[in-house]
């Protein structure tokens, strides 16, 4: 131990060390931001990305239409046992955005049957009834008395005063895509049904027999 001039012990103070300095490129790295080049190079990769993920996010699905096409079939599985175990007849009337069950009441008249499941069906967006055809073949209905009285009636008017012609006309919007009409005895209208959305088409077969009524197929 050193002894001072005076004879007093004197400790040594340590050095003070100082923090290591960055290698000259490490510190000009660490203290810069990111260039054009590289920017750009990463808005090119997010727009490669978005190119194939936007497409798939706002393209129609078709969940809905195989949703709506079975949900349909099942219900008109159902009106032609509904038909069947009632005795009488029951009417499906197809519009282009929702669809509607009838049952034939006491005097023949056609009346809107609001039992769960046969209340009044709006469809979901973007699926629409695009056609309902009657196939070709033997159709196992015939008009009831009433339709063929109200016929009458409208044509008798007409030639009087035109008031049914008039009655047509405003509710021409009301008038239906097609029905299809389930007898007591098992037998309905032989028709094809179409559902249409930008994504495809689903097209519902009508017949008789417990596999006659099925989707046929999707169609893009």
């Amino acid at each position: 131990m050193p002894i001072s001039a005076t004879g007093k012990a004197t400790v040594k103070q340590p050095a003070s060390v100082s923090a290591p300095s960055l290698p000259a490129p490490l510190n000009v790295l660490s203290q810069r931001g990111f260039t054009l080049l590289e920017i750009m190079l990463v808005l090119a990769v997010m727009a490669v990305v978005a190119g194939f993920v936007l497409p798939n996010l706002f393209r129609p699905s078709t969940a809905s239409l195989d949703d709506t096409s079975r949900h349909l079939v099942r219900l008109l599985h159902l009106a032609s046992e509904e038909a069947q175990l009632r005795g009488m007849q029951l009417r499906w009337k197809a519009y282009d955005d929702h669809y509607a069950f009838e049952l034939t009441g006491g005097g023949g008249e056609w009346q809107a049957l609001n039992e769960p499941p046969f209340t009044n069906q709006k469809l979901p967006d973007g699926v629409t009834i695009s056609e309902v055809k009657r196939s070709e073949g033997v159709q196992f209905f015939m008009p009831s008395v009433t339709d063929a009285r109200a016929n009458a009636a409208d044509a008798q008017q007409s030639s009087v005063d035109g008031s049914a012609d008039k009655r047509r006309q405003s509710e021409k919007e009301k008038v239906p895509l097609g029905t299809v009409v389930f007898m007591s005895d098992g037998m309905l209208t032989l028709a094809d049904v179409k559902l249409h959305t930008v994504a495809g088409d689903a097209r519902i077969e009508l017949r008789p027999g417990p596999a006659g009524i099925r989707v046929l197929d999707n169609t893009p």
